[in-house]
């Protein structure tokens, strides 16, 4: 009995050893394309939490670029919070809890943009703008307008996005609904829209307010 107990006593002493060495163990996803060939390589980033604890990504922060090996992306380390795989041509998605999946597919990227300028003429310049699939977000994509009020969302799936603009105030202010894919369009900022970012009027190339 006591021959018993102590093996016992030995195995439950293992345990602690057995799961430290299991999560030290890299961990192996299987990353396919759109046509359902492996991978050779991925990008990573960071997605932390938005107010609304929805993962943001921002393909403009760049990210780490991992090398596959026949398609097997390698996870090491501990959980860092939420992650983003992407790459040329590809559509962002969340690197999903290796405990339950073994393999991903990455979609074929569908971009859409357009211009935002104010109701006065000139290009609204480096508004940030977010976009979110009108059903079940899973992640918010975030890019900005440029020198010319141009902005663009280079790596969203296929579907419809809710695009909006954030105000000085903080608060998000509707463009409405795109089409991933369709053709660019041009919207107005209205009286009284505080957007983030400066404005710069379009004849005298001086700053401006909104209101």
């Amino acid at each position: 009995m006591r021959a018993r107990l102590a093996v016992l006593v030995g195995v439950l002493a293992l345990i602690p050893a057995l799961r430290a060495e299991d999560e030290a163990a890299p961990r192996r996803l299987l990353l396919l394309g759109p046509d359902g060939k492996r991978l050779a390589a991925v990008a990573r980033s960071a997605a932390p939490p938005g107010p609304d604890g929805v993962p943001v990504f921002d393909a403009e922060a760049g990210g780490e670029t991992a090398t596959l090996a026949d398609g097997v992306l390698l996870l090491t380390g501990p959980d860092t919070g939420p992650t983003v795989l992407w790459g040329p041509g590809l559509a962002a998605r969340r690197l999903p809890d290796a405990t339950v999946a073994v393999g991903l597919r990455l979609e074929r990227a569908v971009p859409f943009g357009g211009s935002l300028r104010f109701d006065r003429g000139g290009a609204a310049t480096s508004v940030a703008l977010s976009a979110r699939r009108a059903a079940a977000p899973e992640l918010v994509h975030r890019t900005r307008t440029d020198a010319k009020g141009v902005w663009r969302f280079e790596h969203v799936g296929a579907g419809t996005w809710e695009v909006t603009v954030r105000r000085g105030d903080g608060r998000e202010q509707s463009l409405g609904a795109f089409t991933a894919g369709q053709p660019d369009t041009e919207r107005t900022l209205v009286p009284g829209s505080r957007v983030e970012g400066q404005l710069r009027d379009g004849d005298a190339g001086e700053p401006t307010g909104v209101g």
